[in-house]
This record gives structure tokens, sequence and C-alpha cells, in this order.
């Protein structure tokens, strides 16, 4: 069983990197023989989709980008895992440019040729309520191009209203915004990661439900 789990935040060590960590013991708790390559997207230099066609010839390999790149190695291990898991910020109510790089190139060069179960985590400053209001949208757009991708249902996990800095003192944030972060990570972000952890259970257990 082989998994690929990227950290699509430039922060490393952080909310979304711990989130993925979770995900990633918990696929190994259910299939301890699971392989999971971890991958650092931003240690990458790579460009979004070229439109250069390549990948549209008749004689191009299905479902693979051929314009080589940093990207290129991990694309096509996507495309060939058993199963695939991403975590993310949200910037600006999105995920970070550097991702949807790296999902314009997967979703234009054509679906899998076989199911890869998908587990999707994002952090975000806001709460729930201004996610469904604002941007909910988007995230539900790319569960679409991710089913499409994959042939398979992605599974969604949320970080609410993450603690994202440190010695409040020297950022321009006030304090007490620091402390109402702080409080709220102290009580919620362990539950946050236990249900990474959950769903890393059930990807595990997709894949093999799969037959991969």
């Amino acid at each position: 069983m082989k998994v690929v789990a990227v950290n699509a935040s430039p922060r490393k060590g952080w909310n979304s990197e711990q989130m993925l960590d979770a995900l990633i013991a918990g696929a190994r708790e259910e299939c301890p023989a699971a392989e999971v390559e971890k991958v650092q997207l931003y240690d990458l230099d790579f460009k979004g989709c070229r439109g250069c066609l390549a990948c549209k010839r008749k004689d191009a390999p299905k479902g693979q980008c051929r314009f080589p790149d940093g990207a290129t190695g991990l694309l096509r291990a996507i495309k060939s895992a058993d199963g695939f898991a991403f975590a993310a910020p949200i910037y600006y109510f999105e995920v970070p440019s550097q991702l949807r790089a790296v999902f314009e190139r997967l979703f234009y060069s054509g679906s899998a040729d076989h199911e890869i179960p998908v587990a999707a985590v994002y952090t975000m400053n806001q709460p729930r309520e201004n996610m469904e209001k604002y941007f909910g949208r988007h995230l539900e757009d790319l569960s679409m191009h991710l089913r499409n991708a994959f042939n398979a249902e992605p599974e969604v996990v949320y970080a609410f209203q993450t603690l994202h800095w440190k010695d409040p003192e020297r950022f321009v944030f006030p304090r007490e915004f620091y402390e109402e972060r702080k409080r709220i990570h102290d009580t919620r972000f362990a539950n946050d990661q236990q249900s990474a952890r959950e769903a890393g259970r059930r990807l595990a257990e997709r894949i093999a439900g799969a037959g991969r």
C-alpha cells in the first residue's frame, strides 16, 4: 500500500503539517505496512499548467503531465499511488497557489486509470460559519475535481480558527486576539488532530477495500 501525503503549507511544523502527520499516523495504525511518501510542496520548484497540450497527444501516457520540472516526480507518484492525502491552509478563501498549480496539472492531464482514495485536510483562520458563507463553494468545487481526477469521493477534514504564531509581542495582531486563538487551540486542536487520525484510518481501509 503506497500513500502520497503532501504538506501544502509553506510553514513547516505548523497546523497543516501537524494535521497531516496525524492522518499519516492513523493510516499506519490501520495498516502498519503502509508506505507513506511525505512531500513538502514548498521544497519543490515548479510552475502550473502551461497549456502545452503534450498530455493530450495521442501518443502521450494517459493521465500524466509531460512537462519536466520539480513537480514531475510528485505528479507521477500521485497518479500511480494507492492513496493520496494533502493538508493545506486556506489563504484568501483558497488553497495556496502552489497547490492549485499542482492540481491544474493533475486535473488537466486526465483522470487516474484506477480508484485512488483521497483525503483532504484544510486549516484556516476562519470559523466554520465564515467558511460556509464565503468560500465553502470553492472547496466543494475542489472536491468535485478531486472526485473526477481520482475516481473516488474525497474525505475532508477541517481545523478552524487555528493558532498560527508564537511570541505575540513580536507581531501586529492584538494581544487579546492571540489569547483567544491560544484558548481555542488548547481546547480544540487535539480533537482536530484526532479527526485527521480517524480519516487516515478510513483512508487505509478504503485503499484495502479497493484491492490496491
